[in-house]
């Protein structure tokens, strides 16, 4: 440190981009597109010092080596490193505390890192991460939800259509996205949110997919918060009733794919397979924590059926509330259909000078969700992909799981019938044809399971909340950071803790989130709308020298 050895490594790291390097200097470029230098023993001697308290205290580190260990490069390059990266991630947790700034510019890091690094980098990531996300301080929701996105309902808008679509009118197969995931601080097309990654990869890049799932899974085991996030964000799909349901049905798929029997053979599936373990022990340990989580759900839906003020429809409406082949899970989810009426203004936000904010609630077709873990009992009639060309209806599935059934029966009454010697050919007989009456008689009672029509079934009403925020200027581009709160009694929606970050350009307007209402029993979106509370700040992109800031 006396010696400055900190600068001059980083100066070395970042080469060309080191904000040391003259103008007129030359300097070699170090590897290249498919071959990166090896920094380890650099970054490892580096961590080592920058992480020593005692020698910190000595010899601090000057403004120029701070400026430089968070230039976005090296922190790229440090985070992806295999021998430092954990206690380099502890280091920056230290720094970021309590730091809004800081915080969201190493989160964007974190994130864009993730979706481009290879796999040996991406483990460097997430284990740098770990500390990140479990620093207990006053951002730690917000960089959860920077982190793992926050959840919102599929929409889009085609050039001839008049109104958005929403939810089930996206969805051709059962499996087909409902929800989407993105991060408040991130704003590019290809950003997204660390969740969103993992699903991307889902069925891809499975090995990928499975090592982001470990790491995930190990930090839930350590940080009760982030075990209670991320089991309480809704599912990306309608066959599920939370985000947690698919991850024990695809691990254990990916542990019965035929391939393991090359793992001894094969170091890729070695390695797979090794990470498949890590990542069903991790899932195996928090079935406890995911158990309590359950069962104040449940207590929560006991006290609605019993006659409480929220959800007074459920037992009416909702096929959870009977069918034993439901998830078990409260608040359902609702899946949203087609917009029905024209959407009304409720709130209006004008005060600041560029920026006008507007919120409208939207009429859709609406139900509650029965998700079975494979197909949804208000909508059986959306089929299940199983292959790029191949599809399964909730029928079929049905019947195949009643052929099944009975065919195990059979096995098993003819095991009884071998063992049961001493019987006569008669009582045999007659043993074998009650069995196989109650057997087929047990297979169409859950052939004529507990299933909705869609078109039947569906109700109408405000269930949608859409914030738009809209340019003012006739000739300024704005960076708007938006946030919006409500009164503490608890709006009717789930709203996000965390500013959200946009683009406007002069003149235009754009809807910033869309809302699904919790309790459709319930009229309001929020108690008091006077209450709401819309957070600005804005900045003038375009300006002649330079930003300037706005309200």
């Amino acid at each position: 440190m006396k010696v400055k050895f900190v600068e001059r490594a980083c100066d070395f790291v970042l080469g060309k981009k080191s904000p040391l390097c003259r103008s007129n200097e030359s300097r070699p470029d170090l590897g290249g597109t498919y071959a990166h230098p090896d920094f380890s023993s650099v970054i490892k001697l580096m961590t080592a010092l920058i992480t020593d308290e005692a020698l910190l205290e000595k010899y601090p580190m000057t403004e120029v080596e701070k400026q430089m260990i968070l230039h976005q490069d090296l922190l790229k390059t440090m985070l992806g490193s295999a021998t430092g990266s954990k206690q380099f991630g502890q280091c920056l947790a230290n720094m970021c505390k309590d730091n809004v700034k800081l915080s969201r510019k190493v989160t964007k890091v974190f994130l864009r890192s993730i979706e481009q690094a290879h796999l040996d980098t991406v483990k460097g990531y997430l284990k740098a991460l770990k500390p990140f996300l479990r620093a207990d301080d006053s951002l730690k929701r917000q960089k959860l939800e920077w982190v793992f996105g926050v959840p919102e309902v599929v929409s889009r808008k085609g050039y001839s259509d008049s109104r958005y679509k929403y939810g089930l009118e996206l969805v051709d197969r059962i499996n087909d996205e409902s929800m989407s995931y993105s991060s408040p601080i991130l704003y590019g097309a290809s950003d997204e949110a660390l969740i969103a990654q993992i699903i991307k990869c889902k069925g891809r890049f499975d090995v990928q997919c499975i090592s982001c799932l470990k790491e995930l899974l190990s930090l839930m085991r350590k940080d009760s918060d982030v075990a209670h996030f991320v089991y309480h964000l809704p599912p990306q799909t309608y066959q599920c009733s939370r985000f947690t349901d698919w991850f024990r049905p695809y691990l254990e798929e990916q542990l019965a794919c035929p391939s393991r029997a090359s793992a001894t053979t094969n170091q890729y599936f070695r390695n797979k397979y090794d990470l498949l373990t890590k990542a069903m022990a991790h899932l195996d340990a928090l079935e406890p924590v995911f158990a309590e989580f359950e069962r104040q759900q449940m207590a929560q839906m006991d006290a609605c059926l019993a006659g409480g003020d929220a959800f007074k429809d459920l037992a009416d409406h909702w096929i959870g509330a009977q069918s034993t082949e439901v998830i078990k899970h409260f608040p359902p989810q609702l899946i949203v259909g087609k917009q029905v009426a024209d959407e009304r203004e409720i709130f209006v936000h004008d005060e600041d000078p560029l920026v006008r904010v507007q919120i409208f609630e939207v009429d859709c077709e609406y139900a509650y969700s029965a998700p079975t873990g494979l197909f949804n009992l208000q909508v059986p009639k959306l089929e299940v992909r199983t292959s790029h060309y191949q599809t399964q209806s909730y029928e079929a599935h049905k019947r195949a799981q009643a052929a099944e059934a009975e065919k195990q029966a059979n096995a098993d009454l003819q095991t009884e019938a071998t063992e049961q010697q001493d019987m006569s050919q008669e009582d045999r007989a007659q043993t074998t044809a009650a069995a196989t009456s109650t057997t087929t008689e047990t297979a169409q009672e859950n052939l004529t399971a507990d299933t909705r029509d869609w078109d039947e079934s569906k109700r109408q009403g405000p269930v949608l909340l859409r914030v738009l925020l809209a340019n003012k200027s006739e000739d300024k581009d704005l960076k708007v950071w938006y946030r919006l709160s409500a009164d503490a009694a608890g709006p009717n929606v789930a709203v996000p803790v965390s500013a959200r970050k946009t683009y406007l350009l002069a003149k235009n307007q754009k809807v910033i989130d869309t809302f699904v209402k919790i309790d459709p029993s319930q009229a309001h979106f929020f108690q008091d709308p006077s209450t709401i509370q819309v957070e600005l700040d804005v900045t003038v992109r375009n300006a002649q020298g330079g930003p300037q800031d706005s309200g």
